[in-house]
């Protein structure tokens, strides 16, 4: 049984979108992912300016508010060698906005997006390249910027 993006906003409020020349969404639904070049990690970037451990997404409630904070760096407070940037600043801790450009190493680039306007912000999405967090918990994401367009899941 097949679900379209519109049954996925039902359970899925946050996403990641890279920017790619085809587009990929990593749906945000669990209170944490690691970000890195590893495999270990929930998201692994394979660049070799992305850390191996380079970064964490949490997810924060607030006012009856859900939202992610990135986080520069591994869960032991050590900082990613060449960092994180939003919207083209280094930041090392920074509550994401609606339609915020995450950039780690300076080359592996997404759009965070909160709401159901995701549908307006993607072009040509089809069900392959949406990662739900059922998936993300069983497989890892690797995203190759020598080559943006391919996209290999492996076993964790």
């Amino acid at each position: 049984m097949s679900q379209t993006f519109e049954d996925i906003l039902q359970y899925a409020k946050h996403f990641l979108v890279s920017e790619t020349k085809e587009q990929h969404v990593v749906l945000l639904c669990t209170a944490f992912y690691s970000i890195g070049r590893k495999p270990d990690n929930d998201i692994c970037l394979l660049s070799d300016t992305v850390s191996r451990h380079h970064a964490q997404l949490v997810r924060i409630q607030s006012n009856a508010k859900e939202q992610y904070q990135l986080i520069d760096g591994n869960s032991d407070g050590e900082r990613s060698r060449n960092g994180v940037r939003v919207n083209g600043q280094p930041v090392t801790c920074k509550l994401l906005k609606n339609q915020d450009r995450l950039s780690f190493g300076g080359v592996m680039n997404f759009t965070y997006l909160n709401g159901a306007d995701i549908l307006d912000f993607l072009t040509d999405i089809t069900p392959e390249r949406i990662h739900n967090h059922r998936l993300l918990l069983h497989y890892q994401l690797f995203l190759s910027n020598q080559d943006a367009t391919s996209i290999m899941m492996g076993a964790s």
